[in-house]
């Protein structure tokens, strides 16, 4: 849970967060470690999906934003150092964060703003701390009973949408995403 009133009243420490993420160059990024990059754009969309609601607030949801739902991801909202166009949060989420790296458990480390999504973390990725944060966010979203379910005994196991939306990330057949799913429960 965000307390996005409390942001749209005063995002000055936002601000200042978005104003440091924005100031990176292009050069000093390239020599970052995969991880580095990898932390850099997961805190990326998750602060600015926080600017974007905390903008619009009052508002029920994300997808109340723009002309039909799903516009608030098009809306282009990331203005980074040496970037010729503002990046929108669709961008970052599947030709940086998905593409580039390759990471099913971005998955459980970006927040959309929804209930439906994984819960966003109280702190922000790290490149030293990088595997396990996510192996927590993954965790944590996979034991979710809200999210997923598992039923040991009569062997059945209910899964987020979010493993039907994005399938080939975790595996290219319904065997593979349970395997995949398996090692969190």
């Amino acid at each position: 849970m965000v307390d996005y009133e409390l942001l749209a009243a005063d995002a000055s420490d936002l601000e200042a967060y978005l104003e440091d993420l924005g100031s990176v160059e292009p050069k000093q990024y390239r020599a970052w470690s995969n991880a580095e990059q990898l932390a850099f754009w997961i805190n990326v969309y998750n602060a600015f999906t926080v600017k974007l609601m905390a903008r619009h607030h009052p508002v029920r949801s994300i997808r109340a934003i723009g002309w039909f739902p799903g516009w608030a991801f098009l809306t282009p909202v990331v203005r980074l150092a040496g970037l010729r166009r503002t990046l929108n949060l669709y961008w970052l989420e599947h030709l940086i964060l998905r593409r580039k790296f390759d990471e099913p458990r971005v998955h459980f480390a970006i927040n959309c703003a929804s209930f439906s999504c994984p819960r966003l973390r109280p702190e922000a990725y790290r490149a030293a701390d990088l595997d396990e944060q996510l192996e927590d966010a993954a965790r944590s979203f996979l034991r979710d009973p809200t999210h997923n379910r598992v039923d040991r005994d009569r062997r059945v196991l209910q899964l987020s949408s979010l493993f039907r939306w994005f399938r080939g990330d975790f595996g290219t057949t319904e065997e593979a995403v349970v395997a995949w799913t398996m090692r969190y429960f």
